[in-house]
């Protein structure tokens, strides 16, 4: 990620987690299990 748009990325995942279009619960399993399966999903 770009250092300029990390603010941006925080803005629309923040957005998304407000609409509940991403459940917390799953965002963090997805995280926890490392890079490689972040970019599975």
């Amino acid at each position: 990620t770009m250092p300029d748009a990390q603010k941006l990325e925080g803005a629309i995942s923040g957005r998304a987690l407000y609409d509940g279009r991403i459940d917390p619960a799953k965002a963090l399993a997805i995280l926890a299990a490392g890079p490689e399966k972040a970019r599975e999903r």
